[in-house]
């Protein structure tokens, strides 16, 4: 493509690589630093100067992340007669190791030790004197006696409970006929009681692990009776399926409820320890 048109487009391509170029080169700033003479630490402050030309004064305002790794903190900055800028910052460098950034280098090193060093006691060990023997004996003692208290108490924790007899079939069953039925409020409530119920009762029909057992492991441990079954389906679906039924089957579930629990009385029987 040939004549005047291509020429201009030509020109215009030549002008915005020149222009691209002059604005990298105004991105460029001169950096001058007070490192220490023993070496720049890891996280040390120190001063860092920054001098930026007019161009890149023109081009826009200093974008600190040029400076990166280093952290700065502006401490001052003032405009040049020439159109340029000097700002001053306090920086840091969080990274060991040769840094190289524009025109500055340098090294920062570990503020570790080198070595470590040995590992230093508070004071001299020094041995308890002999006549004070008997004081570590008697702390000893003291242990091993409330150690041993502790042991007789808890051991004999389960005994006492066992003594305990058990709690009549008929107060579950009265405890179940009080239940109110929720009518048209939240049937929650009154489904973790009746299940609450249940599991106290069952835990004296022989069924292990009553609290962490769902209710098919409960009803499985009992031999799966209907009433069971029924009562808790119902309060399963309630509570679990975000069933809401009707007042009758709240009655159905307390009912069978009562069933079972009147149908596997238990009759109190004292345990000697």
């Amino acid at each position: 493509m040939t004549g005047p048109g291509a020429a201009c487009g030509r020109w215009s391509l030549s002008l915005w690589l020149l222009a691209a170029l002059a604005v990298a080169q105004a991105e460029v700033p001169r950096l001058r630093a007070e490192l220490p003479s023993t070496g720049l630490r890891f996280g040390s402050a120190f001063e860092l100067e920054v001098e930026r030309t007019p161009a890149a004064v023109a081009a826009g305002a200093f974008d600190e992340r040029l400076l990166q790794p280093l952290v700065v903190e502006l401490l001052a900055s003032r405009a040049r007669g020439d159109g340029g800028e000097q700002r001053r910052y306090r920086a840091r460098c969080f990274r060991t190791g040769a840094v190289a950034l524009f025109d500055l280098a340098f090294e920062v090193k570990t503020s570790l030790p080198e070595p470590a060093g040995e590992l230093e006691w508070p004071g001299p060990l020094r041995p308890l004197p002999a006549e004070r023997h008997w004081l570590l004996w008697a702390i000893a003692g003291g242990a091993l006696a409330l150690g041993g208290l502790w042991w007789r108490r808890r051991a004999a924790a389960p005994i006492a409970a066992a003594t305990q007899p058990p709690a009549p079939a008929a107060d579950f069953a009265a405890a179940l006929a009080a239940l109110p039925l929720p009518g048209a409020a939240d049937p929650t409530a009154f489904h973790e009681r009746l299940k609450a119920l249940l599991r106290a009762h069952c835990a004296q029909c022989g069924a292990r692990s009553t609290v962490a057992a769902t209710s098919e492991q409960l009803r499985a441990s009992l031999g799966d009776p209907p009433p069971l079954r029924q009562a808790l389906q119902i309060a399963d679906g309630v509570l679990f399926a975000a069933l809401r039924p009707a007042d009758e089957v709240h009655e159905a579930a307390r009912a069978a409820a009562i069933a079972f629990v009147r149908a596997t009385a238990v009759a109190a029987v004292e345990v000697t320890p």
